[in-house]
Parts: structure tokens; sequence; C-alpha cells
């Protein structure tokens, strides 16, 4: 029975040292076949908790910088556990409380928060997180601000043919512009920009505001608290027409009107299309210029002459200045062949008439610049002999002088001769019909 009981222990042994060996060999495999290893894997950042940061009065201004940072996580962990978690990778999260960076932040300087790792619960929970890249993630923290601004309208377009449009308005007039203290500093001008396509009456149409910088771009992160304005244009009937002065009395002694200049010489009204029709020109008031010998200029506000309803288009010069040119006044002497003396009118029956002296000699005076332009071969002579009786007569020659020449000493007067018809036919008689065909 001893010897039995001897050799049933001995077997226990021998089994316990088989299973022993087993269990080694098993471990031996596992760690073949199923090792511990480290695997990186990539996410991007999700932000938690922004609401409640919205909620201080705070914003994170460089949230569009971060939010597509990749982060990238080193877990360790055997073989077979880690491809189970790559099955799963597209849930692992690389999470950032927003709630932490709390309101004694808000003053545009960088905080770092902690970034925490969650791995998908259905890949196990045999893994050892060994380090993520980064670890912390710079968040700018600034105060959400808002203020008032005005918003400016912007026509792309024009009217019809003929017609212009008003200074647009928009309703509201102002808005109020809400984000990052920093953002809300950068505006410069609210804008609402809408195009109109000929439109002969007045339009409003619907316009999203835009906040720009002083450069011209647009600044981001800013709300309204109006999404949507009005911007409301007038188009009026327009019309071009000229302006015009006029000049009334005489300058100082030897000096004369040498021209006369002004500007804008056309200018564009707008106003109600039966007004409008009225209207073909605007007149200055008269310019004086008596006892001058220097130039005088004057300046007109162009509104202070236009019919009531009647206003210059938006943008256009009002103010036209008006110089007139005094100078010195010259004179010349001009010699006028008698052939260029031309007579008109009617004789009685018998009657005939001729010009007595052979040439004319006028003195002509104006400005330097107006007895320059004298064409001496082109000046012609006209007198009215209309009715007269036999015998000698002096009358009155008018020439056909330059603008700003006149004839010094006032008109000139030439003697004219009305005889009875004889056969005598010298080359200074003629009748009136013979005069006319030659002349």
């Amino acid at each position: 029975m001893k010897k039995i009981k001897e050799i049933i222990m001995k077997d226990i042994g021998w089994k316990l040292l088989s299973v022993a060996i087993a269990v080694g060999l098993w471990f031996m495999v596992i760690n073949i076949e199923n090792p511990i290893e480290n695997r990186n894997y990539t996410t991007k950042i999700t932000f938690e908790n922004e609401e409640v940061l919205a909620e201080q009065g705070l914003v994170i201004t460089n949230l569009d910088e971060i939010k597509d940072t990749n982060v990238t996580i080193k877990v360790r962990g055997e073989r077979m556990a880690l491809d189970r978690l790559s099955q799963y990778k597209s849930y692992i999260q690389a999470t950032v409380d927003l709630k932490k960076a709390t309101a004694s932040d808000g003053n545009g300087e960088y905080v770092s928060l902690y970034l925490e790792v969650k791995l998908p619960s259905t890949a196990g929970d045999t893994f050892e997180i060994m380090s993520k890249d980064p670890a912390f993630v710079p968040v700018k923290v600034e105060n959400i601000v808002s203020v008032e601004r005005s918003v400016e309208p912007v026509i792309n377009g024009q009217a019809k043919d003929g017609y212009v449009t008003e200074k647009a308005t928009v309703s509201p007039q102002t808005v109020k512009i809400s984000g990052a203290e920093s953002a809300v500093n950068m505006v410069s001008v609210v804008e609402a920009a809408v195009t109109i396509e000929n439109p002969n009456k007045d339009v409003s149409i619907k316009a999203t505001p835009v906040a720009y910088d002083k450069d011209g771009n647009v600044v981001s992160g800013i709300t309204f608290n109006h999404n949507q304005v009005t911007v409301n244009i007038g188009v009026n009937k327009s019309k071009r027409v000229p302006v015009n002065t006029t000049v009334q009395g005489v300058p100082a002694v030897g000096y004369t009107v040498e021209g006369i200049e002004w500007q804008p010489k056309y200018i564009d009204i707008v106003g109600d299309e039966e007004k409008l029709s009225d209207i073909s020109s605007i007149t200055l008031p008269v310019i004086n210029v008596s006892g001058s010998s220097a130039n005088v200029e004057k300046t007109y506000d162009i509104k202070d002459v236009l019919p009531e309803g009647i206003y210059i288009y938006e943008g256009a010069q009002s103010d036209v200045k008006v110089t007139v040119y005094i100078g010195e006044e010259v004179t010349k002497e001009l010699i006028i062949d008698s052939s260029k003396i031309t007579m008109e009118g009617n004789l009685q029956n018998g009657l005939q008439a001729s010009f007595v002296p052979e040439n004319v000699h006028i003195t002509v005076k104006g400005s330097q610049k107006a007895i320059n332009s004298i064409d001496e071969s082109a000046i012609k002579g006209t007198v009215n002999i209309e009715n007269l009786t036999e015998g000698t007569h002096n009358v009155e020659v008018t020439f056909n002088l330059p603008d700003g020449v006149s004839i010094s000493g006032g008109a000139y007067t030439a003697e004219v001769l009305v005889s009875g018809n004889t056969s005598d036919e010298n080359a200074n008689t003629s009748d009136t019909s013979q005069t006319e065909t030659e002349q």
C-alpha cells in the first residue's frame, strides 16, 4: 500500500510538472504571437463647452487656426488589442475643455489648455497611453464686445439712360456688431452692397451687411444683430443743361472786357420730369464790371439759382467760378474800300444812289486779343437807303466787326448821293438793283 502511494505521488509530481511546462510553453507562444507593442494614432482636436465660454462673455479667437491641428497619440498594448483598437481608430478623441479658460483669461493672452485623450471602450481597456503630441493647446481668450456702427450703402450698376440715382439710405441706419474685442476694433466700415439694373423709379433692395477693415478686407468673426438691411435708392429724371452768364456795365476809361470764362459750362440737374422739360439753361446773376480796371471774379453756388424742386446731380460740382477779363483798350485804323459797302433798301422811281467816298477810314477799339483777330479784308459795311429823297445824305454805315471790337467814337456815317436818272454811269453810281446784284 505504501508503495502504491509512492507511485501515485510520483505521478502527481510529473503531472504538475507537465502542467507547469505546458503553461510556460503557452505563455511563450503568446509572447511570440501576441507581443506588447507601441503604436501611433493621429486624430483632430475636439473642443468642448464652447457655449459655456460664450456665457462668460469670452471667445477663443484662434479657434480656426488650431481646430485642424493633428494630435499624435502613442498607445502601448498587446498586438491583438492594438489591432482591435485600429479598427476603431476613428473613435479616438483628443479633447480640450474650453470651460477651463476662465473669465480672468479674457485679456487677449494665450492660455495653455490640457489635451485629454479618450480611447473607444469597444476596443477594450488594456491600453496604456504613453504620450501625446501636443499635450497642451495654446488658446487665445478675448472678451466679447458689442458696438453700434452705421451702415454705408454701396450701389453697383446704374439707372436707366436719362435717369440718375440719389444718395441711397439704409434701414436700419445702424447695426450692432459683436465679436472678439480685437476683431471689433479692426472694423473700419460696415457696408451693404446692392446691384441695380437700369431702374427708372425708386427701388428698395435687401442686402447683407459686411464689416471691412481699413484696407478693405473682410473682418471675420463678426456677428450682426440684423442679418439683413434694406437699401432705399431714389431714382430721378436727369437733364444736362448749359450754364450762361452775362456782363453789364462799362469798365474804366481806357479799359475793355477782353473775355469771360466760367466752369463748369454744363450741369446735370434732376427732378420732376415735367419741370425739367421747361428748363433749357441756367443763367447766373449778372456781373457788373462798371469802372473796373482789373479782372472781376465771382463764385456762385448753382443751387441758389435753381428753380424750386430742381437739384444738381448728387456729387456734381455746385460752385461755378466766373472770371471777367479786363484789359487795356487799344485802337486800330481800318481802310475799307467802298466796293465792300452794300446799299440796302428801295428808292423812289427814277432815283439812284451812289456812295460818295472811295474809301472808308474807321478807327476801331477793343482788347489787344480782339484787335489782333481782325481780318481787314473780311470787313464789309451796310448802308440803308430806304426812301431817301434826292440830294446828299449822311447815313450810318454798319460794319461786321468781330466780337469785342467796336467803332471808336460811336457810329460811323458817310455821304450817300441820291440823284435823278441820267446817262452818266460812272464807277461810283448805281441803282439799287445794280448795287444789290453786284454785291
